[in-house]
């Protein structure tokens, strides 16, 4: 195993001991029904080195049961941005992939019938870019961190994981 490999096995294995647990149901639609999964992974590829976390707040911390595409899971998305060499530069990057992780949610998840705009599967509510020394501890712990780890482990050359901070 090359060096590399083993860096590469030991990021995947470390990450699978701590990270955040969503809905079945929501996973399942945010992958299968949408496809947006794996579209938010590559909204990243050039900014993994800008954007240290993106944390998903899923009805507002409430696990409730969904059916159907019309019952839709309210998620809000805020993404760290990291501020250790060029705030603005990552600022600016944040945003932009914020601004297509909206495309991305409104193509996929926004339907429009007879003229009236809904939403189905999951409904984007919000998304905020926020500096890494600007959140709280006690934002971060109302939140759940997405890990995107099988997109920036794949990618060539590879791009930072998201790292636990």
């Amino acid at each position: 195993m090359s060096p590399r490999e083993r860096r590469t096995l030991q990021l995947w294995l470390a990450s699978r001991y701590h990270r955040s647990a969503f809905p079945d149901e929501f996973d399942r639609r945010l992958n299968e029904e949408t496809g947006v999964k794996e579209r938010i992974a590559k909204a990243f590829k050039d900014s993994g080195a800008y954007i240290s976390a993106m944390f998903f707040d899923i009805d507002e911390g409430h696990e409730v049961p969904r059916n159907g595409a019309a019952d839709t899971y309210s998620l809000y998305i805020t993404l760290m941005y990291s501020t250790a060499s060029d705030p603005g530069e990552a600022f600016d990057v944040a945003q932009k992939t914020a601004d297509r992780i909206e495309e991305i949610f409104s193509s996929r998840c926004k339907v429009t019938v007879d003229g009236v705009e809904s939403w189905k599967w999951i409904e984007l509510c919000g998304i905020d870019a926020i500096a890494d020394d600007a959140i709280t501890v006690a934002q971060s712990q109302a939140l759940s961190k997405w890990h995107g780890d099988h997109i920036s482990l794949r990618t060539d050359p590879e791009q930072p994981v998201f790292v636990d901070r």
